[in-house]
């Protein structure tokens, strides 16, 4: 349930076929079998854009010229078409006639000199080399709806390669640490209430200007070319009850907890939950210490969590307001240090496979920089 790129003149790579797209010197190599596509540039150099994803898939192709390729995969009910545009953009478009989850693109990055550019909150410009990037992302599954803009990218050497999900829902996002590489995985799931018809629409863009901020400043103005961006009046005039937001008083809210949910590791909220009543029930550790100073709907709640196959953003934010709590001088029990830095070491202590190190509390909140990379925004 995965696939490729690539086609126009058809060769042959231990008895596999693979299809060349072409555009002003560039090309593009798809194998229909394994879904691998690669890159070439007019001077020679290849990028390996989405490594393979299926053995031996069968398919028929549909249609073929210098600049697209259409397959249909029948027997996993997918129909696929590759487009290779003028711009050298590249347009990939799945529609599948059963509910089923896709894989693609497949990426596999070096950590030497490669940097991760994520639109989360105000944005974060990350090496691929930074240990403590490997420790929050590795074996996370990110719904791509927490993303500020629907795409990310990779800078390298030369070049940056910007991903944007055009179909910007039932989208999540897999992260694999494996010694000197990161895997990044796109995984499009089509449930059996979705609009089978609708493609799952990916682009890749090859962007020259090297900076953290290339590829928002891109997508950008792909928006005011299609006249997406608007003036107020406009919106005004589309929508006249906003005409009362002029001049209207307004506030930011801003959380006094010492700890959010982005200080703890990708997608460890609830093991992080079961870890703890684990300990309640042993009676071991900082939380167990101060559990009876919770409130009994404090208590059920984290007990809910612990049970729990999947979390609303309520519920973990709720969850990690809980643990902040414990951290406040005034909820601590005396048995333990009054100061909030130690608090959260103790915290820390008792559970390191969940959470950030306490010195990076906050630091995954905008906008405070990520990692050891640079938050960015536009």
């Amino acid at each position: 349930m995965i696939f490729g790129l690539y086609h126009n003149t058809m060769t042959y790579t231990k008895n596999s076929p693979s299809f060349i797209l072409y555009q002003s010197g560039h090309k593009l190599h798809f194998s229909p079998k394994s879904g691998l596509l690669e890159y070439t540039n007019n001077i020679g150099y290849s990028e390996l854009l989405s490594d393979s994803i299926f053995n031996h898939a069968s398919f028929k192709i549909l249609t073929q010229n210098d600049s697209s390729l259409s397959i249909d995969y029948t027997d996993h009910g997918l129909t696929f078409k590759l487009l290779f545009k003028k711009d050298l953009e590249i347009e990939v478009k799945f529609k599948s006639s059963r509910p089923q989850t896709l894989y693609w693109p497949k990426v596999s990055i070096s950590k030497a000199n490669h940097f991760f550019i994520w639109p989360r909150n105000g944005g974060y410009y990350i090496p691929f080399s930074d240990s403590l990037f490997a420790k929050k992302f590795d074996g996370a599954n990110v719904s791509a709806t927490y993303l500020s803009l629907p795409f990310w990218a990779v800078e390298k050497v030369s070049t940056t390669n910007m991903y944007e999900m055009v179909s910007p829902f039932h989208n999540t996002i897999s992260f694999e640490d494996q010694d000197s590489t990161m895997n990044l995985t796109v995984m499009h799931h089509y449930t059996p209430n979705a609009v089978l018809e609708e493609p799952y629409i990916i682009k890749i863009i090859h962007l020259s200007n090297h900076s953290p901020i290339t590829p928002a400043l891109h997508f950008r103005e792909k928006l005011e070319k299609n006249n997406d961006i608007v003036s107020f009046n406009q919106k005004i005039e589309s929508v006249p009850l906003t005409k009362r937001m002029i001049g209207a008083p307004w506030a930011k809210l801003i959380s006094g907890q010492f700890i959010s949910k982005y200080d703890v590791l990708e997608g460890k909220v609830i093991p992080l939950a079961k870890a703890i009543i684990k300990n309640v029930h042993s009676k071991k550790g900082f939380v167990a210490a101060q559990w009876d100073k919770l409130e009994p709907d404090q208590r059920e709640l984290m007990k809910q969590v612990s049970h729990s196959e999947g979390l609303s953003n309520y519920q973990q934010k709720a969850f990690i307001r809980i643990l902040g709590s414990l951290l406040k001088e005034d909820g601590v029990n005396e048995e333990f240090t009054k100061d909030r830095r130690k608090n959260a070491e103790l915290l820390y202590a008792d559970y390191p496979e969940y959470l950030l190190p306490p010195c990076l509390f906050l630091r995954f909140r905008t906008p405070n920089p990520g990692l050891t990379g640079h938050s960015v925004s536009t």
